[in-house]
């Protein structure tokens, strides 16, 4: 589980996000950021897994843990940039994705952005 530090909560800063226009599409998901005031802060996550994704509870919930250890990890190993706040939204094929697809595929955005800090 996710540190309540690295935790998108409330509805504001979902929004707060979105309205940033700052967006990225993978096969798998469509992530989207804003960086904070200062760079001191943690980066914090909020997951979105739609019905459009599934209608079985049991398989968006499943998409969710996978999503949530992978950037639990990559947090602790702190190869998430600091300062900014992500939204990650679900698509379909994350459904037959493994923990190490996306382990591998967010650990390649995080690493490879350099134009991620607008």
């Amino acid at each position: 589980m996710l540190k309540k530090i690295n935790r998108l909560k409330k509805k504001k800063d979902f929004q707060r996000v979105y309205q940033s226009r700052l967006r990225y599409n993978l096969p798998e998901m469509a992530i989207q950021w804003r960086p904070l005031a200062g760079q001191n802060f943690p980066s914090r996550f909020g997951i979105i897994v739609s019905n459009k994704i599934s209608k079985s509870a049991v398989k968006k919930n499943r998409a969710k843990r996978l999503l949530r250890e992978a950037i639990r990890i990559l947090t602790k190993e702190n190869k998430t940039p600091p300062g900014l706040d992500f939204v990650i939204n679900a698509k379909k094929p994350i459904l037959g994705a493994t923990y190490h697809d996306l382990y591998k595929t967010l650990e390649n955005f995080f690493s490879g952005q350099k134009t991620i800090r607008r």
